[in-house]
């Protein structure tokens, strides 16, 4: 998508259900093995969380061409294996000088509660 065809408002929605299959190929990817990702508390891994949401930033809004420049996120809750997730991203604010986009993320389960909050900085 090209830079002028981005505006302030516009959305991106990603909905998965988090199977133990993909925590246990994040763990395998990564290394991370930890207990309370792989034991019974059945913790997903943060970063597999910002691995959908850089997939959504990458591929849909903004898109192929974009470059991360800054992000800070926010776990208000644990996500566990077999949540609904859902992931909406929104441009917050656009910079026409440096061609910077500001995004917001909301990670919100099926039943209602938000689990994590992010923004990001990216460079289109």
């Amino acid at each position: 998508m090209k830079y002028e065809e981005i505006s302030k408002g516009q959305s991106e929605v990603y909905a998965r259900e988090i199977t133990l299959k993909d925590v246990l190929n994040f763990a395998l990817l990564s290394g991370d093995t930890n207990n309370v990702h792989l034991g019974d508390q059945g913790i997903v891994h943060g970063m597999l969380i910002m691995s959908y949401i850089s997939m959504i930033i990458g591929t849909k809004l903004p898109g192929n061409g974009s470059i991360w420049s800054s992000s800070d996120i926010r776990f208000i809750q644990p996500i566990f294996i077999g949540d609904q997730i859902v992931i909406t991203t929104t441009v917050i604010k656009k910079n026409d000088i440096s061609k910077c986009i500001n995004l917001r993320t909301d990670v919100v389960t099926k039943r209602g509660l938000c689990v994590a909050t992010s923004n990001w900085v990216y460079i289109h």
